[in-house]
């Protein structure tokens, strides 16, 4: 079928749950679908018993030029043909059916809607089908061989009984020979399409959607994908370019021999790396089991070259029955057979098979096989030790095997013959004299000139350091593997002096074995680099207050260091103000040193001191000198902003007092004893002190569910609360700042008020000349901390205090 030309989901022909074709087959459910045909478990109304229905399932989609769906119907009648013309016990019987109709069928769900134009639930416009196309079959009621494999792999942790194997391979052979017979190719021949029928075990061939005449034009299994295709299978397929363009009947006992490999070695051969392992080992690699006559049943039917197969199914039938006995390789008076034909029939038989076949021995141990077999013979120890070698391992079939092998020689073990001996070359590391900042790797060779496999773990162990009195647990910047396995390993040591300090530095590296721990010493000697600064001080001159000025310093290697190590450090400001800078350095690049005239604590004076930097080339020096100025602009800014600030905050906020008040706000100046008659007005302030009494106690008595009586109680408690707390603020307010300012100011203010200004606005404009007198002695305090005169602040606090005392007692005076 050709690929549509748009991303447009497109769907298949499906039948819903409940359905009922052709006014006899009612739809339970939908068991699975290949490429052409969707497959569903149906129940005949008329009969009673329960089939399986296969339906055409392809619609000709609207992009592609080719009719898909009589494409698709072709290949469904040549299976309906071959499988009505067979009648095999291991082949289900089948016989074809066509229902016509009006369905109206939704491109996207496959779904009929034949009262509607376009799909309620994707809005495509529904596609005319007259016809269905049916296949009606015996319904297999059990597990595939591929389910049954994977399932045992995970109960048993090995792959099924041989004797299983033999019966249901050879079952499915005899389906096949029938198939031959009539020049039908199945060409999908795999675990997926092989059912174990429930009730009396035997395997039933299915899926004969791919079958071909030997004669007819076609490929084999040549889609390269995991699934079956189009053509065939990978993986159970045969390799040859050649037999897949013109499949016969060996194709499918090379397929059949694939299966049968699968089953036996819990292998998939359609995963690549399992498929690769299983081309290149015998079957026997994988389990000890197989007997060398089936496995050389296996390799004859996998066979690259079509020549060197079994030439019929009749060859392979003939063999695989002369096997079909009981599985009795395991029992007591069996050998375990190696791949090569070594058999073991003891421990010193499998002592000797442990060191001739490693990686073999390594594989039946890891999957149990080993310890099986030792316990059938009835060698508890040595089947208890297999366990035991696994369970302390779980991550290292290695390791594993090596305590399994010493555990065989028990009686040998005070022979050092049987055990590995580690050899260190070189024995002691010297890394001699290394420029700070600068890396160098050694190698130490790990070699085992005993038995068996080497393994352990690397610690660090670290002494005093030549210029510190603290000991170290560890060698700082020594770099090193945690662990190694192996006979000859090659291990890489490396120093980074970057974390190391200057001076002398000695320690070991510790290998831990099984059995022994070897010490070797490590010494290597931090030489500081010879370093200078460039430039060699700082002088930033003028910079004015208000801004910032960088310079930048770079700290470089004299010549005969260069290209080794890289220079480091940690700087350090000291007692240097207004200065800013990075707290390390790694390397040749500039960095910036900045003075920051911008904070309040900047002082318009002269600066000068030392920025300290602890290099690995020791403590350097750099002077710094710079001088903060004072422009004439920024003292203008700094007199000049509070006295403005001050002048309109004090003289709005009186003037929003008179608006608010507007009895009080001139009679004072027009009477003295204008005070004296002042009656508070606050309705404002108890509205909206009620309002947020009200809002709180509403809040406390329903959010925190109080007890009943105070869920009543709570609100009217509230809004008297606020009208209390708002009317005692506004009259603290009133005597507290305005009548106070307004008294305190009334002798200065009354001597022009009639003569000079409004009497509206006389008193706005006396706050305003108090606040920008206010402002007047903040700015100066400003100004004078800001050019060095640390004392103007107390200075003016008490300015301030005495103003204060002059008001009141002037005010006293006038008005008595």
């Amino acid at each position: 079928m050709s690929t549509p030309k748009n991303n447009t989901p497109f769907g298949f022909l499906q039948h819903r749950v409940g359905d009922v074709l052709k006014s006899r087959y009612e739809v339970l459910n939908h068991l699975g679908g290949g490429n052409f045909g969707s497959v569903y478990r149906v129940r005949d109304r008329v009969v009673g018993n329960i089939l399986a229905c296969k339906e055409m399932h392809v619609l000709n989609h609207p992009d592609t030029p080719v009719d898909e769906r009589q494409l698709a119907l072709n290949l469904f009648k040549r299976e309906a043909l071959n499988l009505a013309t067979l009648r095999h016990p291991h082949i289900p019987a089948a016989y074809f059916e066509i229902e016509s109709g009006a369905w109206k069928i939704c491109p996207v769900c496959g779904l009929d809607f034949s009262d509607q134009n376009v799909c309620p639930d994707h809005g495509a416009t529904l596609l005319d089908v007259d016809e269905r196309f049916y296949l009606m079959m015996d319904f297999i009621d059990g597990a595939t061989l591929e389910e049954l494999a994977v399932e045992y792999a995970k109960q048993r942790g090995r792959p099924l009984p041989q004797s299983d194997c033999i019966e249901w391979i050879a079952q499915v052979a005899s389906a096949l020979r029938s198939l031959h017979l009539l020049g039908i190719v199945h060409r999908d021949v795999k675990p997926d399409n092989i059912k174990i029928r429930v009730g009396d075990g035997a395997a039933i061939l299915l899926d004969f959607g791919l079958t071909k005449k030997v004669e007819e034009a076609g490929f084999y299994g040549t889609v390269r994908q995991t699934g079956t295709g189009r053509l065939g299978t990978p993986g159970y397929a045969p390799p040859d370019s050649v037999e897949q363009q013109s499949p016969e009947a060996r194709s499918d006992i090379y397929a059949l021999g694939m299966t049968l490999l699968r089953l036996l070695t819990a292998r998939d051969p359609q995963e690549a790396d399992d498929l690769h392992d299983l081309k290149t080992h015998a079957p026997r690699h994988f389990n000890a089991r197989i007997s060398p006559e089936l496995e050389a049943i296996i390799q004859k039917s996998t066979a690259h070259k079509v020549e060197n197969r079994y030439a019929n199914v009749d060859e392979l039938l003939v063999e695989l029955n002369e096997m079909r006995v009981d599985d009795t390789s395991s029992t007591r008076s069996s050998p375990f057979t190696f791949a090569d034909g070594f058999k073991v029939r003891n421990t010193n038989d499998l002592t000797r098979a442990v060191e001739i076949y490693p990686n073999e021995a390594q594989n039946y141990l890891w999957n149990g096989m080993l310890g099986e077999w030792l316990q059938a013979q009835g060698l508890a120890s040595p089947a208890t030790a297999a366990q035991n070698a696994i369970a302390r391992f779980p991550q290292s079939p290695q390791r594993a095997l090596e305590i399994f092998r010493r555990a065989l020689q028990t009686g040998k073990l005070r022979d050092d013959s049987v055990l590995p001996k580690i050899k260190i070359k070189p024995p002691t590391l010297n890394f001699g004299s290394i420029p700070s900042g600068d890396k160098r790797a050694l190698r130490l060779r790990v070699l085992n000139v005993g038995a068996g496999l080497s393994w352990g773990t690397i610690e660090i162990e670290g002494t005093a350091n030549a210029t510190t009195i603290a000991s170290r647990p560890s060698l700082p910047g020594l770099i090193a593997p945690d662990s190694w396995e192996g006979n000859d390993e090659t291990l890489n040591i490396e120093i980074d002096t970057s974390a190391s300090p200057l001076g002398g530095h000695s320690g070991a590296i510790l290998l831990t074995t099984e059995d022994v721990v070897l010490r070797v010493p490590i010494s290597y000697t931090v030489q500081p680099l010879q370093l200078f600064i460039e430039p060699p001080s700082l002088d930033f001159g003028e910079v004015p207050l208000g801004t910032k000025r960088a310079l930048s310093l770079m700290v470089r290697k004299s010549g005969e260091h260069r290209g080794e190590g890289e220079p480091r450090g940690l700087i350090y400001k000291g007692d240097l103000e207004n200065i800013s800078a990075p707290e390390r350095f790694s390397s040749e690049d500039p960095f910036d040193i900045t003075v920051d005239a911008t904070s309040q604590n900047a002082v318009a004076q002269s600066y000068s001191g030392v920025l300290h930097m602890d290099t690995n080339g020791g403590r350097l020096r750099v002077p710094i000198r710079y001088r903060i100025a004072m422009p004439t602009s920024r003292a203008l800014l700094l007199l000049l902003l509070p006295i403005i600030v001050g002048a309109l905050s004090f003289g709005a906020l009186r003037l929003l007092y008179g608006v608010l008040e507007p009895s009080f706000a001139t009679r004072w100046l027009l009477d003295e004893n204008g005070v004296k008659d002042f009656e508070v007005r606050a309705w404002g302030m108890l509205f909206v002190g009620a309002t947020l009494g009200l809002l709180g106690g509403a809040r406390l008595a329903f959010v925190r569910r109080v007890d009943s009586f105070w869920q009543s109680v709570c609100p009217a408690l509230g809004a008297l609360f606020g009208m209390a707390g708002s009317y005692a603020l506004a009259f603290a307010m009133h005597w507290g700042v305005w009548v106070a300012g307004d008294w305190l100011l009334h002798p200065i203010v009354s001597q022009f008020a009639h003569r000079v200004l409004d009497a509206r606005f006389a008193a706005p404009l006396s706050w305003t000349a108090f606040g920008a007198t206010v402002g007047f002695g903040w700015g100066l305090q400003r100004l004078l901390f800001a050019v060095g005169k640390r004392g103007a602040r107390p200075l003016m606090l008490l300015v301030g205090v005495a103003l204060l005392l002059f008001l009141v007692l002037n005010a006293m005076v006038k008005i008595g």
